[in-house]
């Protein structure tokens, strides 16, 4: 292990405690495998058996730092200075598990580290350091994690892998692209026994709208979706989310234009990207299989019609304002999907028209209009709009909108 860990005093502060508790605790996980890789840790998670929770509220006492607990599940974690940074410091108890069926949460029991690694999704993930103990700063590899990690294989420890839980698969495509790695050719064996087998219709469609969102905040949508396509995950999310020749060119499309939207909602740029072509059943299926709701659910059911509406106003050489019209009461997300549909230069008239749309803000509202003499009603919710899309189009200058709007208000 590096000698130049920046936080070597933290992990002392937890060996220390535990070694007054009699406690027997393990760096695990991440934290193991970013130093064999020589990588700055991102967190320290940290394994302890017996109750990690009572430990660690004992060890932030000490440090005088806060912790929160999820006792249920026998996790606690707090945050800790470190350099010119705060650490996450993650603790869990060993533990063991049980699958009672394919795609079920595990029931989880307390077991020793051997078990503990043996639970875990791949070999990388699989190797312990202990902090206390005769056996204090060797490596625990039982599984052969650190050779995975040379070889820059993705490998999971067993073939229920996959089966007992199916994000598994998912996050092992997104492992892959992250390091750089290959997913090992018995494990792409066993994802796909899991997908022929059904076991991925039992995984809620939070946890994989989860797993999704991770690998599409992580990958350009292209390499993201042909990674996928190449476990034939894109077919056991939906059987209709196939990657077809027509999708792919539209995820190329979006790898230029997606920066335009936070890391976190750029799955839902590319899930309404991907539904663009699919008859409307089976995009409420989808929306169904992925447990969306409000929003989001209404953007997969719209936005068909929305891009053949967009097409039929470029192809007929409207003003920008009927297309920015459009767009008024629409997310960023789902534009975006129709402007990965659109050839170069209607793509072009489609951006122009959105941005000049965003741009303008009336100076005017109802309340001006009431006070010039308009009636309320109807009528001034037509003349604001009309106003706004005279802005628009650039026929009327701001000082002009009173005026207008108030002619307007009188046809």
């Amino acid at each position: 292990m590096s000698t130049t860990d920046p936080f070597r005093e933290i992990e002392d502060s937890i060996r220390r405690r535990a070694e007054r508790e009699g406690k027997a605790a393990y760096l695990v996980g991440g934290t193991v495998r970013d130093r064999l890789r020589r990588r700055r840790p991102q967190d320290l998670d940290v394994a302890v058996e017996g109750d990690a929770v009572a430990f660690a509220r004992s060890w932030g006492r000490e440090r005088g730092v806060g912790v929160e607990a999820a006792e249920a599940f026998g996790t606690a974690s707090a945050r800790e200075a470190a350099g010119r940074r705060a650490l996450r410091v993650d603790f869990s108890s060993t533990r063991g598990e049980r699958y009672r069926h394919p795609g079920a949460l595990p029931e989880v029991f307390s077991a020793g580290i051997e078990a503990d690694l043996a639970r875990r999704d791949f070999t990388i993930n699989a190797m312990a350091v202990p902090l206390t103990g005769p056996s204090a700063g060797a490596l625990l590899d039982p599984h052969g994690g650190r050779e995975d990690l040379r070889r820059g294989a993705i490998r999971m420890l067993h073939p229920r892998s996959p089966h007992d839980d199916p994000t598994r698969a998912f996050r092992a495509v997104r492992f892959a692209l992250r390091f750089g790695f290959r997913i090992a050719p018995e494990t792409r064996r066993w994802i796909g026994d899991a997908v022929a087998a059904g076991a991925f219709a039992a995984v809620s469609g939070d946890r994989l709208r989860r797993e999704l969102r991770l690998l599409f905040a992580e990958q350009p949508p292209d390499r993201a979706l042909a990674a996928l396509a190449r476990e034939g995950l894109d077919r056991a999310v939906a059987p209709a989310l196939a990657a077809s020749a027509a999708v792919r060119r539209r995820f190329g499309r979006l790898v230029r234009i997606v920066s335009r939207v936070p890391a976190e909602r750029r799955f839902h740029a590319a899930l309404l990207a991907w539904g663009l072509d699919l008859p409307a059943d089976a995009r409420r299926s989808i929306a169904s299989r992925l447990g969306l709701a409000g929003e989001a659910k209404a953007e997969l059911s719209r936005v068909s019609g929305d891009r053949e509406a967009v097409d039929a106003l470029l192809a007929a050489g409207a003003a920008d304002s009927e297309i920015a019209a459009i767009f008024r009461s629409r997310t960023e997300e789902e534009a975006l999907a129709i402007e990965s549909a659109l050839p170069p230069r209607h793509a072009a008239a489609f951006r122009r028209a959105r941005r000049k749309g965003a741009r303008v803000r009336l100076a005017i509202g109802g309340e001006e209009l009431r006070r010039s003499g308009m009636a309320a009603g109807p009528s001034i919710g037509r003349a604001l709009d009309r106003t706004w899309r005279a802005r628009v189009d650039g026929r009327i200058r701001p000082a002009e909108e009173l005026a207008f709007a108030l002619r307007e208000g009188e046809r």
